[in-house]
């Protein structure tokens, strides 16, 4: 047995001895120590560690007495980071610490600021670990304590950092400095405690920028742990250091981010930098600055979904940006510019339907669209909450955002959108590149002397789905902004925010929501509640507007871009102080947003040549509509000047439709429809007859790929034809944007189930005025003649107009 290897048997055996017989033995050679520090390495790498702890022991004594300090410190060190791993106890762990501190202090004396810095590595780690063996005893005064030891112990090692930045001490301790940051922010202290920890976290703060810049990749082992302390250093020194360094930090994660495609990071960076930046009462230009500086990339990375599920994705994550961004333009920063309140709000929305109304999408080859249509039906399926199957769930779910994945998309979602994704980019097809949003200018410059718009906005809140509204109405004469906030009534104590069970369709929950809902609900029931709640809602919507001086009935035509919740207002039946319906003041027409608004005002307006119609086709398990064809021919009669087609019965088909839709210029649907809870993007259907070449269900998708660019005016005289979700980006769901998509520049639709002669009757006025007046204002002459012929509010207020509202008379 080699001199070595007896000092290294004594070492495991009878360590307390050691000391003795070393002494006893007096100097032996060097090259034993440098022999049993080798064997103490070779243990380590075996993972023996009670070997290696007493060969580390052994060879730190055997260095100090022949005066090698250097070597005699780096195996102290060892020796303790040893100990700290083999400790299970508070004890054991605060005595691994007392030996690190102890070669920490030679160090230092003895000018050795690498070895001091390793050390002090391993007193911060043993701190944190005893801090957490007390956890586990439920002392949580011994745990408050080494907590707040820890950042001491990090600061002090942290000064050294950089004689070893590229060392795996390093990512420890700035690892440990992440992690015992977040333990104190999130653990609650007693008022006396909570001034040392605010000082403990003060001097992280003070430390890491001193020591720690930002983007300095070599302190970490990859891009997460660099992010991720980043975000925490980022934070800290909002809250006690430097914004500037806090802006430099999340700045670059930001930009490195974008340039990787990393979203969740991006939005992550972006949004805890502008939070930070608005918590320190930054000027309004910082703040400008911090918006422009990322809203291109907010379009970069829409474009590099491909999918429509991807694209919905997409707007999902960049919706949490949104929120206080838009809402800041319509307070601090609108008075400066209100051009930018316009782009903040055109931002987050209706991007997708807008990208395929003007041309960025390419069609996937025929082979593939089956395959795609069901990856994107399993992403986009989300089942309704049975305890909701009744009329008011119905309602309700009308009035709740329907996320894409519901409020946490699993795992299995996700790996499916890939999959979708990379089978549109392996072929070249889908979505290609965004279309930019154009200026205010030119929206006032397409607006008529008698049109106006009324844009409404709440912002993205994960918490309260509607606290607050913004309100931009854009007149020939100039914008108007109102930020207003919505608070509960009076009485109103229910839950507010957003409720999902057992991975199903999200419910909404707010005073607004429940306003909208009644409303609904006593107009369908005519329980003689209606008016008041009509009231109410012009009250919250419209009345602010004539407070600040717009007159709503000084225009012919009104534009409304509803959002949110507000998709299922019937704004045509809104009461005025007077008692009026809005609708009697001025012609309402709905659209997704002012950029799909100004494409469609785009789209050619020629004078109406040809008139196809479609009623009472024969489809299973449905009653007759012998309604439908009395309808279609009165509209037939009221239309004599146009080519007319008109297709009844077994002639009503899908194969029909296809056959007949293109070139025309109106499209008159009279049959039945489906519009199920799950999947709201596909499977809103219009019901035809069967044929051998197609089975007479025309779904969303499916209406999507007619040819419809001839189209003035679609009408979906369809029991809730005018129906549609909305879900991420505001975009939404259904019909009627498919139709916008297929090239028609208006559709009409009921919000409701509507009654077949009630819808005959109003028909007949509306095609009867058509051709002269156009859609929009031929709609509001025959709501306001079924109004003031005693109709029921369901009768006429549920039809709505969707589209560019232009008309191009003969």
């Amino acid at each position: 047995m080699t001199l070595a290897e007896e000092v290294l048997q004594v070492a495991l055996n009878a360590p307390d001895t050691l000391p003795a017989r070393l002494q006893a033995a007096g100097a032996l050679p060097p090259d034993v120590a440098v022999e049993v520090a080798q064997a103490g390495f070779t243990a380590l790498d075996a993972g023996d560690l009670p070997r290696a702890r007493a060969a580390f022991g052994a060879a730190m004594l055997m260095f100090s007495n022949n005066d090698d300090w250097p070597r005699a410190i780096t195996c102290g060190v060892q020796h303790a980071e040893i100990c700290k791993v083999l400790a299970t106890t508070e004890d054991e762990h605060s005595s691994a610490r007392d030996r690190a501190v102890g070669m920490r202090g030679l160090a230092r004396r003895l000018r050795l600021a690498t070895q001091a810095f390793n050390a002090g590595v391993v007193v911060a780690d043993s701190a944190w670990f005893a801090g957490q063996s007390a956890r586990e005893q439920r002392d949580h005064e011994a745990y408050g304590r080494w907590l707040l030891v820890t950042l001491d112990d990090c600061v002090d090692a942290l000064t050294l950092i950089e004689t070893d930045p590229t060392g795996g001490r390093a990512r420890n301790l700035i690892s440990l400095v992440g992690v015992a940051v977040r333990e104190v922010q999130q653990t609650p202290w007693l008022d006396a405690e909570q001034s040392q920890a605010d000082a403990a976290l003060r001097k992280v703060a003070l430390a890491t920028e001193s020591f720690v810049a930002p983007g300095t990749h070599s302190f970490t082992g990859g891009a997460s742990s660099q992010t991720d302390l980043e975000l925490v250093l980022a934070g800290l020194s909002y809250q006690w250091g430097s914004p500037d360094v806090a802006r430099a930090r999340l700045t670059h994660v930001a930009e490195t981010a974008h340039a990787g495609g990393d979203l969740t990071t991006f939005i992550e960076a972006v949004s805890t930098l502008y939070a930070g930046e608005r918590e320190c009462y930054r000027l309004t230009d910082t703040l400008i600055a911090v918006t422009e500086r990322f809203a291109g990339a907010v379009d970069d990375f829409r474009s590099s979904s491909r999918s429509r599920a991807g694209r919905l994705w997409m707007a999902q994550q960049l919706d949490e940006l949104s929120g206080d961004m838009v809402t800041d333009e319509f307070t601090r920063l609108v008075g400066r510019d209100v051009e930018r309140a316009y782009q903040a709000v055109e931002r987050f929305r209706a991007r997708t339907l807008l990208d395929e109304m003007t041309g960025h999408v390419r069609e996937l080859e025929p082979s593939l669209r089956d395959r795609a249509a069901a990856l994107g039906a399993a992403v986009l399926h989300l089942e309704a909450p049975p305890t909701l199957d009744d009329d008011v769930g119905d309602q309700i779910r009308l009035v709740s955002r329907l996320p894409i994945g519901g409020l946490t998309a699993d795992p299995e979602r996700l790996r499916t959108l890939a999959t979708l994704e990379a089978l549109h980019a392996e072929s070249d097809a889908g979505f290609i590149g965004t279309e930019p949003i154009g200026s205010l200018d030119s929206v006032i410059g397409r607006l008529a002397p008698d049109e106006a718009i009324v844009t409404y906005h709440i912002p993205y809140d994960a918490l309260d789905p509607a606290g607050t509204l913004l309100i931009m109405a854009i007149t020939p004469r100039g914008p108007l902004t109102l930020h207003l906030p919505l608070h509960p009534g009076e009485g109103v104590g229910h839950f507010i925010g957003r409720i999902q069970v057992d991975g199903r369709q999200p419910i909404d929950a707010s005073p607004l929501a429940e306003l909208i809902v009644n409303t609904r609900m006593s107009i369908l029931d005519n329980d003689g509640d209606a008016d008041p709640r009509l009231a109410e809602l012009y009250r919250i919507l419209v009345a602010p507007l004539k407070e600040a001086g717009l007159a709503i009935r000084d225009f012919r035509t009104l534009f409304i871009v509803p959002h949110g919740i507000l998709h299922a207002v019937p704004f045509a039946a809104l009461r005025t102080p007077e008692g009026r319906c809005l609708v009697e003041d001025v012609a309402t027409v709905v659209v997704p947003s002012v950029s799909v608004w100004e494409v469609l005002r785009e789209r050619e307006a020629t004078a109406p040549r040809r008139f196809v119609g479609f009623a009472n086709p024969s489809v299973t398990d449905y009653e007759p509509l012998p309604q439908a064809e009395l309808e279609v021919a009165e509209v037939r009669s009221l239309l004599s000047q146009l080519e007319a087609s008109v297709l009844v019965g077994d002639e009503a088909s899908e194969s029909a439709l296809r056959r007949w839709s293109p070139g025309a210029d109106v499209v008159h649907l009279a049959t039945h429809g489906e519009f199920p809870e799950a999947d709201a993007m596909n499977l809103h259907r219009v019901l035809l007859s069967a044929t051998e070449e197609h089975d007479g269900h025309v779904n969303a998708e499916e209406l999507r790929s007619l040819d419809l660019r001839s189209a003035q005016l679609v009408v979906l005289s369809i029991c809730d034809g005018g129906v549609y979700r909305f879900g991420p980006g505001d975009e939404p769901y259904g019909l009627l944007s498919a139709l916008l998509a297929a090239g028609a520049r208006n559709v009409l639709g009921p919000l409701w189930a509507v009654e077949d002669t009630q819808t005959r009757l109003l028909m007949t006025t509306f095609y009867r005025r058509l051709l002269a007046d156009g859609p929009a204002v031929a709609l509001q002459h025959a709501v306001v003649d079924r109004l003031r012929a005693g109709a029921q509010i369901r009768d006429w207020a549920g039809f709505v107009l969707f589209g560019g509202g232009m008309w191009a008379t003969a």
